[in-house]
Parts: C-alpha cells; structure tokens; sequence
C-alpha cells in the first residue's frame, strides 16, 4: 500500500524538477501528516527575483473587503498563475492579479474567543486550521518576511489591474516565496477549494445524488 501511495504521489509531482528535486518533494509529502506545516514551507532561492510567483506573500496591498468599500493597505498572498503575472506574456486581453488577504492567526483567534466565547470550540477550530483540515482556509506559519503565524480564506479573494508599477511594487513588498513543497500544498488546498469534483448533483437530469448522505 506505502509503495502504490508513493507511485500515486509520483504521477502529480511537477515534472520540471530534477530528479533530486523530486525526491525531496515527496519526502517532505510523506512526513507532512506527521510534522505538519513547518517553515520548510518557504524557500529564500528566489528573494531576489524581480517577478511574482504563484503564491507569493506581499505587503502593502490596496485591499477592500465588500460590501465595505474602504481601502486599506494590507498582506496580501498571490493566486494567480505566475505565467499570468508576466509582463512578457503579452495578451489581447487586460489580465489582473488575484489576491486574497493574510490574517494574522492570533488575532482571529481573539476575536473568535470573544463573539464566540467557547474556548474549546475555538481550540478546536484553530487546530483544524493549523492541520490544513478546513477547506477555504490555508494556514501559514512564520517564515521570511512573515512575522507572525497567517490564514488565508480564499473566498476572500480580489484583483488588481497588471501593470509595471503593480509588479515593481509588489517585488518590492514580497515577504515571502513558497517552496517546492509550499506550492505543491498551496496547489492542492486551492484545487480543493475550487475545482471540487463532489457537488453530486446531476445537471442534466436535475438530480440530487447526496440528498441521502
């Protein structure tokens, strides 16, 4: 079973990486049930890089959260695909940048403790966030420029116009770089998120497949 599991893990992992690469990737696969999210995480390979990554942490980011139309400047981490960040890849189309909010954990937590006011219903939230369990949700711990543990709620996502200013900026502001194993979990949550397979309802015949679950 160990040995199926490792060739299923070995179909999905990105093909451009050597094969030294690879190994690594898939080791860290196998001990994340057991160590969970931990700084390796995060890679400092590319800090001086000049253009956004796919799942690049960034500070200074005009944000608002509808239907409040005030705009903050706040962290914000990268979901657009990085080919779609280029300004080389020229397009007839305008395209813009998606980004969703970096929250700091303690905070949300106190804030949840107060309206809430059930220590272990919290307790209990904050470990299944920490476990990558919730859905919506990618937990991040300190890492980089990132001084303090972060959540993610992808539905609370937004985009800016791409432009120089907005790449040069964000380059300037970036707080973090994903890793290999960083992006691979980050794919994963956010393919989870969006792409779900599971809805069970039929759609041409209008039927219900999970009413009885």
């Amino acid at each position: 079973m160990i040995n199926k599991i490792t060739e299923d893990i070995s179909l999905y992992l990105p093909q451009y990486l050597s094969a030294n690469e690879k190994d690594s990737l898939k080791k860290e696969l196998g001990e994340f049930s057991k160590n969970g999210t931990q700084k390796n995480i995060y890679t400092n390979a590319l800090d001086k890089a000049n253009y956004l990554l796919q799942g690049d942490g960034i500070c200074n980011v005009q944000y608002c959260n509808f239907p409040n139309t005030e705009i903050r400047q706040i962290p914000v981490l990268l979901l657009s695909n990085t080919c779609d960040m280029s300004l080389d890849n020229k397009r007839i189309n305008p395209c813009r940048v998606s980004f969703a909010p970096l929250i700091n954990l303690e905070k949300y937590q106190n804030q949840l403790l107060i309206s809430l006011k059930d220590k272990d219903r919290v307790e209990s939230h904050i470990n299944d966030i920490k476990k990558q369990h919730i859905t919506q949700i990618l937990y991040l711990p300190k890492g980089g420029k990132l001084e303090y543990e972060a959540l993610v709620f992808f539905d609370m996502a937004i985009s800016l116009p791409l432009n120089d200013e907005l790449v040069k900026n964000m380059c300037e502001n970036k707080l973090f770089t994903l890793s290999d194993f960083g992006f691979y979990l980050f794919l994963l949550k956010l393919s989870v998120h969006f792409t779900r397979v599971k809805e069970k309802i039929g759609r041409n015949t209008g039927v219900d497949y999970g009413a009885n679950d």
